[in-house]
């Protein structure tokens, strides 16, 4: 309940969402900003910017000021600007080019966003972030320069020619006197509408705007010179007047000295090939002579001993192997010329002495060092020192002490330059290669006759050693096979001996045995009987016994009384033995020795036997 004359209400537009964002009325405001928002407000001429809170911000104030619809920004936005206010929030992998009056920055990526509140700070959103990988950053004064493998750019620090080339870590360079060398006219992408001195803008930068390759064989920067030379050439320096040369030991060099000067032309190192007249030489002779002819054009012309005018072609391989030499006598121009020269002024002494018929007779070699081990020096000497291999020696001894390596000398088929000699000379050539087809007619058929006869004779020779080891095969196998029998024959008889052998020491060791066996038993018969006499006593007794067995025992009635006194028996019967002579005894039946009869256990034991019947 309100009473106040004063108080106004309109159920129209009175009534709004408490949760709105922005409530106005009058001086009195209520924001309540979103989540991961902010708002960008005004006090008057004052800006500020007002982050995300849970309670809502309330202003009772005449100068506020909040644009719902376009204050109210993304608080991720990368950069997020009010008056004087300026929020960067640089990403991974950019910078962000920003200018201070006119002094120009550049911001790397951190965490949290840069914060600037001041009306010289300036910043463009579309341009101002770059990428750091970029291969050249301009900004003002600021160069970031991230040179590339197997690449240059040149630069300038004032008056100071700067060659950069590749190095892990970009070059920083923050100089009003430092400036790239462009290759090409470098394009630029500006700002629309009117420029000043701190703007900024995107310099459309390629690779092939400011870098250099690196494979090139010579890149010069005013005193700055890189030198590389390529496989099989040497660059030809002179460093305070005096000759250098580089690509022999080291492959490339940069050279920062005004007084070392670098030939573009390099020197080629490798096999040169040349023909003589060269195209030079034939070029020159057409100009001081307008009405010579092909052959006097294109041939080096040279008498022979005997008159006769022959056209030459001289084909020359040669390489440079001492540069410094090479280009310290001759220079680097004077190579080819002087080489041409001297091949030709040895060609003509060498012709000069020569008849036509030991020209046209030369044949082509290899130049042969006087050095070479490979030629035996007991050869003898060749008939005739040919043409070529006199040129040759001459020529290479020349080349030598300028540096120069002969390869190969040769001399083309030479042209006989009178017309007349000329066709007389190709009738005695047909005539020659007939005669020496005809020849090679002949030969051949020699050769196919000499070699059907070898043939013929090696069939033969061939056949009969085929008979003959077969022959020799047989009284092989008829030798193994007499050798084999007597070898099995041999064979028998020793397995016969052998078991023959075996069976008689089986035997003897039978009878060895046997006998060691019964000794061993009499020993334990003879030590059981020591031991146990009553064992001796009852063998005696059975052995009498057995010897009583078909005797006849007479015993008188004297000898009766005897026998029943006695302890034993048997002691009366060996008494009474005993007393007998042997006839005595043989006559009583008695075959056996009383002595042995009465030992006799068995026998003993058989009179006890018969003494107890007889007692009884």
């Amino acid at each position: 309940m309100i009473h106040d004359k004063t108080f106004q209400f309109d159920p129209d537009s009175g009534f709004v969402d408490q949760y709105a964002t922005y409530i106005n009325l009058a001086n009195a405001h209520i924001l309540r900003i979103p989540k991961g928002k902010v708002a960008k407000v005004m006090f008057a001429t004052r800006p500020e910017i007002l982050e995300y809170q849970e309670e809502p911000y309330v202003f009772s104030a005449t100068n506020f000021s909040f644009d719902e619809k376009k204050d109210l920004v993304d608080k991720q936005d990368p950069y997020i600007h009010h008056r004087t206010i300026h929020i960067i929030r640089v990403p991974k992998g950019k910078l962000a080019k920003i200018w201070i009056g006119n002094v120009p920055k550049i911001l790397p990526y951190q965490e949290e966003p840069y914060t600037f509140n001041d009306p010289l700070v300036k910043f463009d959103r579309d341009t101002g972030f770059v990428s750091e990988y970029e291969p050249y950053i301009k900004h003002g004064t600021i160069h970031i320069i991230r040179v590339p493998k197997d690449k240059f750019i040149k630069a300038w620090d004032g008056n100071t020619p700067l060659l950069l080339g590749y190095q892990k870590e970009p070059y920083h360079f923050d100089s009003p006197l430092f400036r790239v060398e462009p290759n090409n006219k470098v394009s630029y992408k500006k700002k629309e509408g009117k420029q000043n001195a701190t703007d900024t803008y995107n310099e459309t930068i390629n690779t092939e705007d400011y870098f250099i390759d690196a494979t090139k064989s010579l890149i010069t920067h005013d005193s700055i010179k890189y030198v590389n030379p390529p496989t099989g050439k040497v660059a030809i320096t002179y460093k305070d007047g005096e000759l250098v040369i580089i690509g022999q030991k080291e492959k490339s060099k940069i050279i920062d000295d005004p007084n070392h000067l670098v030939n573009p032309d390099f020197l080629d190192v490798t096999v040169t090939n040349a023909v003589y007249p060269s195209e030079e030489t034939r070029q020159t002779r057409e100009n001081e002579n307008k009405e010579a002819t092909s052959g006097e054009l294109s041939y080096e012309i040279f008498t022979t001993k005997d008159s006769l005018k022959v056209g030459v072609k001289i084909f020359v391989a040669y390489q440079v192997t001492d540069p410094y030499k090479a280009i310290s006598k001759l220079g680097k121009d004077g190579i080819a010329k002087h080489i041409e020269n001297i091949t030709t002024v040895d060609m003509g002494k060498a012709i000069q002495q020569s008849t036509a018929q030991e020209f046209l007779n030369f044949y082509q070699t290899k130049p042969v060092k006087p050095d070479d081990k490979s030629i035996s020096k007991d050869l003898p000497d060749l008939p005739v020192k040919h043409i070529q291999d006199e040129v040759k020696g001459n020529l290479a001894k020349d080349l030598e002490e300028y540096g120069i390596t002969l390869i190969r000398l040769n001399i083309e088929t030479p042209k006989v330059l009178n017309k007349q000699i000329s066709d007389q000379m190709e009738q005695q050539s047909l005539l020659a290669a007939k005669t020496n087809a005809e020849m090679a007619v002949i030969d051949k058929q020699t050769e196919l006759n000499q070699k059907k006869a070898k043939q013929d004779a090696d069939t033969k020779r061939i056949a009969q050693q085929q008979q003959n080891e077969i022959e020799l095969s047989k009284a092989e196998t008829k030798l193994k096979a007499s050798k084999l029998e007597a070898e099995a024959t041999v064979t028998t008889q020793e397995a016969k001996s052998r078991a023959q052998l075996m069976q008689a020491d089986t035997e003897s060791k039978s009878i060895v045995l046997k006998a060691e066996a019964e000794k061993k038993a009499r020993e334990m018969l003879g030590e059981q009987y020591q031991k146990f006499p009553e064992l001796f006593n009852l063998e005696q007794s059975r052995i009498m016994t057995s010897s009583l067995q078909n005797a006849n025992l007479i015993v008188t009635p004297e000898d009766m009384s005897k026998v029943l006194l006695s302890k034993t028996p048997l002691s009366f019967f060996n008494q009474s033995l005993a007393l007998k002579t042997p006839q005595q005894r043989n006559g009583l039946g008695i075959q056996n020795d009383p002595v042995s009869i009465a030992q006799d256990p068995i026998v003993q034991q058989q009179s006890e036997l018969t003494a107890s019947k007889f007692r009884k």
